[in-house]
Order: structure tokens, then sequence, then C-alpha cells
């Protein structure tokens, strides 16, 4: 297992570049991590030197760097630079103590988890441990967090600030977000050695999604996401298949006031409106009959869907064999030929489903409720493929 590359000036249309980062033996390989840009020479390699901190199987977490823009890494020799019994390194510059974190999966016992025990005994010792360094190539454990759902803290953890947004706000307010591979998240501070929760775990699993990643320093300040979507293979159908599982579309996370308290909402970035290409139908006050005559449009093509409802409810929707259901009064849905993404009501859910092997053969759509619900408005949208050939 090994790095793949690809890159994009538009976060929509990416093109691949050769393997960046080759694992050295089946027994020796590049597990999960992320990248990051040493922008002040901590570590002596130049302004602007590119990293990638990855998990090595055979030796433990270890950094590499790119002086070509991503198209070939080199170890750094203190390599490795932790060892310890866990994966998946987060790194990212604390800009109040002018240092480097890193933010890594444990399955240790630690004074932090004989502190806080497991509320699952299928469960015990993980949690999320931190590091800090001056200079990339010494590191100094800080702390760590765990949580009596210790599946909320289960591999690949990240961690950033968001500032809070909504009427009771103060300007300026802002929360740490701690999340791991569920993206169910944690709200609270960071004070440069260790979480300190103030709420949570929230959020859902969010379907066939797992082990996502964000952007930290996008230069108009957006937090932006992009998660793995477990797709399945379909191989009784299509014998050839090579290839399976994707990443989803990049969205934005925001963290709002709402009546429960600070959550994080996920919307589709703006960018992503770059593949509507057609109208194939739209409405407003529809009936049940009439909403579901339109969304017959959807058969067959890649669509994007705005739907509200008069009202807040459990909605059930199936859109060419995949289930679209949500709880709300809005959503807005992202059909492709066997996933979806659903984003309900301004993105306080957020959920990627995948199509069923028997629904590839009957792939139907359609709107289930009551008789009476009134749909306020309806809009299909005809996606142009991200790939251009």
């Amino acid at each position: 297992m090994h790095w793949g590359h690809l890159e994009s000036t538009d976060l929509i249309h990416w093109e691949e570049k050769p393997i960046a980062l080759y694992q050295r033996t089946v027994g020796d390989m590049a597990f999960s991590g992320n990248g990051f840009i040493d922008f002040n020479n901590s570590a002596g390699l130049g302004n602007g030197t590119q990293f990638a901190a990855y998990t090595s199987t055979g030796r433990g977490e270890c950094l590499a760097y790119s002086k070509d823009g991503g198209q070939t890494f080199i170890d750094i020799p203190e390599n490795p630079v932790i060892k310890h019994r866990g994966r998946d390194p987060f790194v990212f510059w604390h800009l109040p103590d002018q240092k480097w974190v890193m933010v890594v999966f444990d399955e240790s016992p630690c004074a932090e988890t004989a502190a806080v025990p497991a509320s699952n005994t299928k469960w015990n010792n993980e949690n999320i441990a931190f590091y800090e360094s001056k200079n990339l190539r010494q590191w100094t454990r800080t702390g760590a967090f765990t949580d009596p759902d210790r599946e909320a803290v289960l591999e690949c953890p990240g961690i950033f600030n968001l500032p809070v947004v909504g009427k009771t706000g103060k300007p300026g307010e802002s929360r740490w977000i701690l999340l791991g591979a569920q993206n169910r998240y944690f709200i609270g501070q960071f004070d440069g050695k260790t979480f300190h929760k103030e709420a949570g775990p929230f959020g859902t699993r969010h379907g066939a999604f797992y082990a996502a990643q964000t952007f930290s320093d996008m230069p108009d300040g957006r937090r932006i996401q992009i998660g793995w979507a477990m797709t399945d293979t379909y191989l009784q159908q299509f014998p050839d298949q090579i290839v399976n599982m994707a990443f989803t579309l990049p969205h934005q996370m925001t963290l709002r006031e709402t009546a429960d308290g600070l959550r994080v909402f996920f919307w589709p970035v703006k960018e992503t409106e770059k593949l509507r290409c057609a109208v194939l139908a739209e409405g407003q006050d529809l009936t049940l009959a009439q909403a579901n005559e339109m969304l017959q449009k959807c058969q067959g093509e890649l669509s994007e869907i705005l739907i509200e409802f008069a009202d807040s409810a459990p909605r059930k929707l199936v859109i060419n064999g995949i289930d679209a259901s949500f709880k709300g009064k809005s959503a807005r849905i992202f059909t492709d030929r066997t996933l979806n993404e659903v984003y309900a009501d301004d993105g306080i859910s957020y959920e990627l489903r995948k199509l069923p092997a028997q629904a590839l053969n009957s792939p139907e759509t359609r709107l289930s409720a009551a008789n009476g619900t009134l749909i306020r408005s309806l809009k299909i949208y005809r996606l142009k493929s991200i790939w251009s050939k």
C-alpha cells in the first residue's frame, strides 16, 4: 500500500500523477497520514518544503519531504520519528506556540485511558496521542485524549479550529474540532498540549464514509474535507471490474449555533456548481404525484437535486436505486452511478450511500410520502462527469 498523487486547481477536476510515496516492502507499507508545508524552514530543508507524514508499518511514524512539488519524496534520516503501537499521523503548525503538533491514533494503555474507562468491552486502550516538535525531527509526547465511546477516537485523527457562526456567537469566538476515522466529532479546546472536550461525540458515520482528510491554511480560510467513499465491487454484473471505491465531493465544514448547541455543518463547496450543465426539471408547490413525475428525469443521469418541503419530517426517497432518504425540511442530493451524497437542512446531516447490487437491474426513483404532502420546490440538474475523458 502506497500513496497516489493527484493535483487540482479547482477541487473538482483532478489530474493523476505518478505514485508519490512507495511502500518499502510488502511488510513495510505506507499507511495513512497527511501532507503539509514547512513554510518557515523549521526542518532546515528550505522554506516551502513539502512534507508527508505517514505510518511505515515496519518502522513507525515517518516524515518524508519533496523538493519537486510532490513528484518524489525522500525520508528524513531521523525516521521513524515516533515508535508506538498506533498509526495515522496528522501534523499541523500550532501558531500560538510556534511549533509543530502531531495528532496520531494510539492503542497503548496510558494514564488517559486508565482515567476514562471504555463503555464497550470490545474496545479498551484506543486514544488519540499528541506530540510536539520545533524542527520536525525530534518529537515529544505531550498528552492524549480518549472517550468512553472508543470508536469515536478510532483511527485517522484530525484536529482544527473553526470560528463559531451564529447570532449568539461572539466576534472571534472559535472551538477546536477533534475527530477520528468515523467523522464523529468532539468540540472543545486545544491548549497546545492536549485536547479538552466540551461536548461530543456528535454526528454519524455518514454511511459508506471513512477516514476523511481536511485541508489546512486554505487561502480563503475555508476548512474543506474529502472522505473515502467505501463503495462495492459488482463482480457478477461486471466481471472485469478492476477498481472500486472513490473520494467524496469536497465539502466545507462550518461550526454553527443551533437550538441544541454548537454543531458542525457539512456543505458541498461552491466549485461543485461547475458540474451543472442543464436543468432537467424545475417546479414549485408540487403535489407528491407531480414531484414523482419530475424525479423520473433523473433516470440514468448524473444528477443534483434541490428539494424543499413545507415542513420538517423523515423523508423516504430513492434515486436511481440508491437510498436518498433524510430527516428534515430540505436536502441537496448528488447521485452518481453507484453512490450518492445527501446533505440535509443546510448540512446539519450528511450521508453517503451506495447502490445495492440488486438495484443495478431495477434502478427505481421514487419519493414516498403521505397524501397531501406539499413539496415547496424541486430542481434537478444534469451533471457533467468530473473526468474529461
